[in-house]
């Protein structure tokens, strides 16, 4: 072929590249069959019930997706993927990392989480959830045995788990762990998961838990309100003296009840 020739069919591959050949690679296949690499997107497609319940059999053939929602995911699944968010993870629906833009379910807001206040309200980028949130106390290790004697009443969070390994209860999972352990130091495999075991000796014994009235959790509350104005007074006193930034709420409302900036509930 002249050099004429081929500088002309550069110059079309270049315009349409759609008329040069796909190159064939040797891992493309192993790509196609354990990432879905090249398939169509199955953004809009249901999740698929049989994923759920780690029984598919179809893998990455399957035209739902292999997805588990942030509620449902435990340990490094609740960490967002770097590679997704600059648009360069190829592990797609098998990644072990969230796949998600929004850090609302992510990561927590420093200010509400301490002080129950976030001078952003609505518009935080930051999930809020209350200093006196259930969510916050430590796992019962009892419960997370099998059996609290304290029922409803004790002190610590009762970590329920859909379903247990039916061989890790009879005694012996072939499987181990498919995953770093929840947040009650359980582990799982796919069956389900494993029963933390712990002597009778190595743990503390459960404590009831103490009911507070209203009154006693609005002034717990004030208090928590004016430690975030006087530490927002503080640093609008060093900002002034060229010694730092100003907080984020200084200059707004003080107090701010009924204000929307609050944020209470917000998410």
């Amino acid at each position: 072929m002249s050099s004429t020739g081929t500088q002309t069919l550069l110059a079309d591959q270049i315009v349409d590249p759609s008329v040069q050949a796909a190159p064939e690679l040797s891992f493309l296949p192993y790509l196609k069959a354990t990432y879905s690499f090249g398939f169509p997107s199955k953004v809009h497609r249901p999740i698929c019930e049989a994923y759920r319940k780690n029984q598919c059999p179809l893998g990455p053939a399957c035209p739902d997706q292999h997805y588990t929602p942030a509620n449902e995911r435990s340990g490094i699944g609740h960490l967002i993927c770097k590679h997704y968010q600059r648009g360069l993870c190829k592990k797609g629906e098998t990644c072990e990392f969230a796949h998600t833009f929004d850090l609302r379910g992510e990561r927590e807001c420093k200010e509400f989480s301490r002080f129950g206040i976030c001078p952003q309200g609505d518009e935080c980028t930051y999930i809020h959830l209350p200093p006196t949130s259930p969510l916050r106390l430590p796992a019962c290790p009892h419960y997370a045995r099998g059996f609290c004697p304290l029922g409803p009443y004790c002190s610590m969070r009762h970590v329920k788990h859909d379903k247990l390994c039916n061989l890790y209860v009879a005694g012996f999972c072939p499987n181990g762990r498919s995953g770093p352990p929840g947040r009650d130091g359980v582990i799982f495999c796919e069956n389900g998961a494993h029963p933390k075991w712990s002597a009778d000796g190595e743990l503390k014994k459960p404590e009831p838990k103490i009911f507070k009235t209203e009154e006693q959790l609005r002034r717990e509350q004030e208090e928590r309100e004016d430690e975030f104005y006087a530490e927002e007074e503080k640093r609008r006193e060093r900002f002034e003296r060229g010694e730092g930034g100003v907080g984020r709420g200084w200059g707004r409302r003080r107090r701010g009840r009924g204000g929307s900036w609050r944020g209470r509930g917000g998410g």
